[in-house]
């Protein structure tokens, strides 16, 4: 294992039925560029999964309330290898209201997008390439 990364799988209820918060991935020249992958990142030294993955919250959304939504949230992680990497995901779910009052921040991706979680499937043009190695392992059971 050369690294660690924690991602947040946030499902969003919406009268559509249940929907997954992802970045829309800004990597300029890269084959990642603009593809759809779950918010989170590295797990620096002396950081835990959860105090990495509220860092990355708090980098990747501007106003910090999703930071704060997942401090308030009794979340535990489940841990799996992945390539190089060992992936500590995070299962959450947020209110449509909730979601409503985030901000992408723009240094750190192109957007967010809610994607149906029916629509969950690999896809090499929809999603970045570690994303698609975690799609099969979800369970999109979650409540806000």
């Amino acid at each position: 294992m050369r690294y660690s990364v924690s991602k947040a799988i946030i499902v969003v209820e919406r009268d559509a039925g249940s929907h997954c918060l992802m970045s829309v991935k800004r990597d300029p020249g890269r084959d990642n560029d603009g593809k759809l992958e779950f918010l989170g990142g590295r797990i620096e030294s002396a950081e835990s999964p959860l105090e990495a993955l509220l860092r990355e919250l708090s980098e990747e959304e501007a106003t910090g309330n999703l930071s704060d939504i997942a401090q308030r949230r009794d979340i535990l992680h489940a841990e799996h290898q992945i390539g190089d990497a060992m992936h500590c995901l995070f299962p959450m779910g947020i209110s449509f209201e909730e979601y409503s009052g985030l901000i992408f921040h723009p240094d750190e991706s192109y957007g967010f997008r809610l994607v149906g979680t029916t629509d969950l499937t690999p896809c090499i043009d929809k999603f970045t390439h570690k994303t698609n190695m975690i799609l099969p392992l979800l369970n999109l059971s979650v409540n806000p």
